[in-house]
């Protein structure tokens, strides 16, 4: 069984609309650190942007995996440890927010990688532009892999008093 809350501080979410507002006509993302505090709960403490040699396109986003993995080695030994890789993060940009199939695929190869987090999660913050181009931030999905089902599976994505992300996700710019 996986991972079923994610746990989210105003800063992450701070960091999400900010990188999400540098590239309004494409997708981008990074990678999510934390800590599991139990077998059903992740705190997500640390993100990244996707690095400097990232690729931006309007439905997809390469990550720069050489600064990507400066970010985890980093981040991990300065914690000691106690802050570890726990999957990634990237936006979509239209009014169906769910996962595509290369979403899919890329979080089924991650989570059978041998050397991987036990249970990686992928996020989706999804947005929309409306006709005066403002960006309409809607709400983040969290995903991970089941093995058994061959499928993913939603996690619900929280503040840290609790609440859905969809009831204080409300930046517009």
């Amino acid at each position: 069984m996986g991972v079923k809350v994610v746990q989210l501080s105003p800063k992450i979410l701070t960091f999400f609309q900010e990188e999400i507002i540098r590239y309004p006509s494409a997708e981008t993302g990074g990678i999510l650190m934390g800590c599991k505090k139990s077998d059903e709960l992740i705190i997500v403490t640390h993100v990244s942007f996707p690095g400097p040699k990232a690729i931006y396109k309007r439905r997809s986003i390469t990550f720069d995996i050489d600064y990507c993995q400066h970010f985890v080695d980093k981040v991990y030994y300065e914690s000691g440890g106690a802050i570890t890789y726990i999957g990634d993060w990237h936006c979509h940009q239209s009014k169906k927010i769910k996962p595509s199939k290369t979403d899919f695929f890329t979080l089924k190869r991650e989570s059978l990688n041998p050397e991987s987090t036990e249970c990686p999660i992928m996020l989706i913050v999804g947005v929309e532009k409306n006709f005066s181009r403002i960006i309409d931030f809607k709400d983040i999905y969290g995903f991970y892999y089941d093995r058994l089902s061959d499928c993913l599976r939603e996690i619900l994505v929280i503040n840290e008093l609790g609440k859905k992300t969809q009831d204080f996700f409300v930046i517009h710019k």
